[in-house]
């Protein structure tokens, strides 16, 4: 009744369910971290490293690990350009330039 051949039929392997299955819960995710106040955008490079790092997680698991090193690599190069150039022109720091004190909340004073 359930010989080989009934069985080679009735499993089937799709890998783009798992590539659909990783974007909506990374797109999901992704979109949560991006936030949009007072006319300035926020998280984007996180969104987008989620992004890519979904990306490299589907090369991996699908046994396309050239690719996944590859990736991760150019990655870690880009952004790591990205920092050096924030950091030149003063970019993404809190107002001021100061980080805030250790224990306390950004934007209050410390009593002394």
């Amino acid at each position: 009744m359930f010989g080989q051949s009934a069985m080679r039929e009735a499993v089937t392997v799709d890998p783009i369910r798992m590539v659909e299955a990783v974007t909506a819960g990374v797109a999901f995710l992704a979109a949560g971290v991006v936030i949009f106040t007072r006319g300035e955008v926020h998280g984007l490079t996180t969104g987008a490293g989620m992004w890519l790092a979904g990306a490299i997680g589907v090369a991996a698991g699908i046994g396309l690990w050239q690719i996944a090193v590859f990736a991760t690599l150019i990655a870690l190069v880009v952004l790591g350009f990205l920092h050096a150039f924030e950091r030149r022109l003063e970019i993404g720091g809190s107002p001021g330039g100061e980080a805030p004190a250790s224990g306390g909340k950004a934007g209050t004073k410390r009593s002394k």
